[in-house]
């Protein structure tokens, strides 16, 4: 959106922009901008950690991970991502929880190199 309001139109077309895991718990949590302009969105899948990367304009960014993607497996139990962000360096950290073997709950942060 633009200062006065309208609508960017060279953001995705101008549309919405939802790019989520497919786990009965998905939904976006977080984005960060790399320092390149490119979005970062985190959500969750069944059982992984999940992260979306676009372009500055939007788009899908099919050149990163599985067609612009990344599932993160941490214990396969529950694990839910729920914050991102990208250091200074350009690795992405990522932070939520996983189900422990007696069914608690832990931190699980992951961290992915540029």
């Amino acid at each position: 959106i633009h200062p006065n309001g309208s609508i960017d139109k060279s953001f995705f077309n101008g549309l919405a922009l939802a790019m989520t895991g497919n786990g009965s718990n998905a939904g976006d949590y977080s984005v960060a901008l790399q320092a390149d302009g490119k979005v970062l969105t985190t959500s969750t899948l069944t059982d992984a950690f999940w992260i979306g990367r676009h372009t500055a304009n939007g788009a899908k960014d099919g050149t990163w991970g599985n067609k612009g993607s990344l599932s993160l497996p941490m214990t396969n139990k529950k694990d839910r991502s729920y914050a991102l962000m990208v250091q200074t360096d350009g690795r992405i950290v990522l932070v939520g929880s996983t189900q422990t073997l007696s069914n608690g709950t832990d931190v699980a942060i992951a961290r992915l190199c540029p």
